[in-house]
């Protein structure tokens, strides 16, 4: 898995490539963790699932984790860019009632409003 963190304009943009299953959760959690945690002005998060294969449950606990992080700050955390068998994972689960989801990462990168 290939994670790279950037701020752009006051949001957080993570892109991810590969898969975010149980044999990376625990780099994508540790990586983002340190990243959020060192940004303190960081209150939205857009995660571009563009490049992402596959994700099983470890890599949904993962996604949990870091809006829990987010939350904390008030903030909000997005996805974008899923494919469908990334997307069915977080239907199956009922995961997709508690992120909100975006075609695009520019709309996912607009303001909260």
């Amino acid at each position: 898995m290939s994670i790279v963190l950037e701020n752009k304009e006051g949001v957080g943009l993570i892109t991810l490539s590969g898969t975010l299953d149980a044999s990376t959760a625990e780099t994508f959690r540790q990586q983002t963790g340190t990243w959020f945690d060192s940004s303190p002005l960081l209150k939205q998060i857009v995660v571009d699932f563009a490049a992402v294969t596959f994700m099983d449950s470890a890599g949904l606990g993962t996604l949990i984790g870091l809006r829990k992080q987010v939350a904390s700050r008030d903030g909000d955390l997005r996805l974008s860019r899923l494919r469908p068998n990334v997307k069915l994972v977080l239907e199956i689960t009922r995961a997709n009632k508690i992120f909100t989801l975006f075609e695009t990462v520019e709309e996912a990168l607009k303001p909260v409003e």
